[in-house]
């Protein structure tokens, strides 16, 4: 997967970000995750990785990436391909039970 060079710089202020995203049509892959996780509550990160067909490795730390910055949160772990992992849940999810 080939990636364009960057609109906005890392440091400016999320807005330019926003304007940059709005005028190239670009999804950050962060709100890809989110989305996701909106229309999928409770999946783990493997999970999340077959369904937007990308590597486990991104999606891990793009999904820490959201939970730092409040956009979902992590449930409680169960297995995948062998493995706990957590489970991932949109931040409005109408049940807290789930957190850990």
């Amino acid at each position: 997967m080939t990636s364009l060079p960057p609109v906005s710089r890392g440091t400016d202020s999320g807005t330019s970000h926003d304007a940059a995203a709005q005028l190239t049509g670009r999804i950050s892959f962060v709100t890809r995750i989110v989305a996701f996780v909106e229309v999928y509550p409770g999946k783990v990160r493997g999970e999340i990785a077959d369904g937007l067909n990308e590597p486990q490795e991104r999606v891990w730390r793009r999904i820490s990436d959201a939970v730092t910055q409040g956009k979902v949160l992590y449930g409680s772990p169960r297995l995948y391909d062998g493995r706990k992992q957590q489970t991932v849940w949109p931040k409005d999810y109408q049940s807290k039970s789930f957190l850990v």
